[in-house]
């Protein structure tokens, strides 16, 4: 939705409403793509999320 307001409001790129919502449903699925490939490849680099931290000196 936020993709379809910044398309379509006059302040934004004042692109006319249907024409906002096919280019924010392409930017929707482009990012979602993006998204799931790059969980992919985390995942198979087997990244540490869990990591615990040494505790700093006082």
């Amino acid at each position: 939705m936020t993709f379809i307001y910044i398309l379509n409001a006059k302040i934004g790129f004042n692109i006319p409403l249907n024409t906002s919502y096919m280019v924010g449903a392409v930017i929707t699925v482009m990012l979602t793509a993006v998204f799931f490939i790059k969980a992919v490849k985390n995942k198979n680099e087997n990244i540490e999320v869990d990591v615990q931290l040494e505790k700093e000196a006082v």
